[in-house]
């Protein structure tokens, strides 16, 4: 089930892990840009990471810090009607870190379409995440800054995970007649949890008729250590209900 409307007026949360935690909205610190490589042909088309950033908060009291990785896999069959399926991997360096938890499960987008159209699923309004900072337990982060749809074509698109790793987020899209008669704009978002400087690979692959294409992205914050989070005035913390 997708997470949609969990953020309240005003950015006042009400969503819980467990029942009796606190939760309040951040913003994020800081967004850096991701280097990437340029455009490249795949077969009769061709793909591009696009908009890839790095978005990070400052470590909390126990040293710990969340970071994003998001962005969109620009995939373009060029009105061929041809079986064409994108993958990326993100994987974040420090041994120690891992991915962060929602209430539903991992804290990735978008979710696996269980075979029905991509379409279909919603970007949330915001992420939440659960993760102790400004003395509360769970957090909203913003997500729609980032990418506001999954994928922008028309054509039937499927999204799936690949088997759970603690540290890497794997997706996988299928469109078995092509990307439409534009490219497919593809968005995908992780955070992850981390004690030491973000650091993440990035690999994103477009396989079109046959042909294969990967490319691959280093992320690092430039800008670290980062101040400890604080909240914007204009937000508060709630006691939090439930989450179906």
């Amino acid at each position: 089930m997708v997470l949609v409307g969990l953020v309240a007026t005003l950015g006042v949360l009400a969503i819980d892990f467990v029942g009796g935690d606190t939760s309040a909205e951040l913003d994020w610190t800081t967004t850096e840009q991701i280097d990437t490589l340029p455009g490249a042909r795949v077969g009769p088309g061709e793909m591009s990471m696009d908009r890839t950033t790095l978005s990070a908060i400052g470590q909390n009291g126990a040293g710990e810090a969340l970071f994003r990785v998001s962005g969109l896999l620009r995939v373009d069959s060029k009105g061929e009607r041809v079986p064409t399926q994108a993958r990326c991997e993100i994987v974040v360096l420090d041994p120690e870190s891992q991915i962060a938890r929602t209430p539903n499960g991992k804290a990735a987008w978008p979710r696996p379409s269980n075979d029905l159209d991509l379409q279909k699923q919603d970007v949330p309004e915001s992420s939440i995440v659960g993760f102790n900072a400004v003395g509360n337990d769970i957090l909203g982060l913003p997500i729609r800054d980032a990418i506001n749809r999954y994928t922008n074509s028309a054509v039937r698109t499927t999204a799936d995970w690949k088997a759970y790793q603690e540290r890497v987020q794997s997706w996988v899209w299928d469109m078995p007649k092509g990307t439409g008669p534009s490219a497919a704009l593809l968005g995908y978002v992780v955070i992850f949890k981390t004690s030491e400087r973000p650091e993440a690979r990035l690999e994103c692959e477009a396989t079109i008729d046959g042909t294969t294409v990967t490319q691959i992205a280093m992320a690092r914050q430039s800008e670290w250590p980062l101040p400890e989070p604080t909240l914007n005035p204009e937000t508060e913390a709630s006691s939090t209900g439930n989450v179906e």
